[in-house]
Formats: C-alpha cells, sequence, structure tokens
C-alpha cells in the first residue's frame, strides 16, 4: 500500500524489526523489485532503530506536529491535544460571566 501511495524512488530504505511478515520471501521480492534497501535490526537490539541524535533532532517536531495535532488519544474523546484544548477554550468563552454579589453589612 505505501509503494502504491507513495511512489518511493529506488534506494529508498526500508527498516524493520525482524518479524516473520517482513522477512518472507515475497516481502522482499516486492522490496527488492522496487529497488529498495532492506534493513533489518538486529535481534534484541530495540536501540538499532534510531540514535540519539536522531531522536534529539526529531523529538520536537514528533511532539508538536503528531503528538499534539494529530494523534487521537482516547481519554480526550478520540481528539488530538491541540483540538482538546481548543475545544475547552471554546467552552469556557460560551459561558455567561460569572457575577459577584458585593454585600455590606448593615447597621
Amino acid at each position: 500500500m505505501a509503494i502504491a501511495e507513495r511512489r518511493p524512488g529506488p534506494g529508498v530504505i526500508h527498516h524493520s524489526d525482524q518479524g516473520v511478515q517482513y522477512a518472507s520471501l515475497e516481502y522482499v521480492e516486492e522490496l527488492r523489485r522496487h529497488g529498495s534497501v532492506i534493513s533489518m535490526a538486529r535481534r534484541d537490539n530495540p536501540y538499532e532503530n534510531a540514535t540519539i541524535e536522531d531522536v534529539v533532532l526529531r523529538l520536537p517536531h514528533f511532539i508538536e506536529e503528531v503528538y499534539n495535532r494529530k494523534r487521537l488519544h482516547s481519554a480526550l474523546g478520540y481528539l488530538p491535544p491541540e483540538d482538546y484544548e481548543k475545544s475547552l477554550l471554546q467552552h469556557d468563552n460560551q459561558r455567561e460571566p460569572s457575577r459577584t454579589l458585593l454585600t455590606l453589612s448593615v447597621q
């Protein structure tokens, strides 16, 4: 689906874990047919997918663009945090202003 919709050019790196679905002959042949470079993490090495420099560089973008704006959160009614915050502000702005009654003691 990714190949059909995004049409990556030859040389794109396909990195995965060692799941049987990624190591199957049909899958590997499909990647090779499209000129992909196949990269697979070593066994029992979850840190191989990124370097710390890559994380430091990309984390702010991920938090702002993906986590806060696109990722749906079940605890927020399946809204991204940014949309949830906007809906709270909208709701607060639609409420009638609170009234403060000042009372003076009568002597």
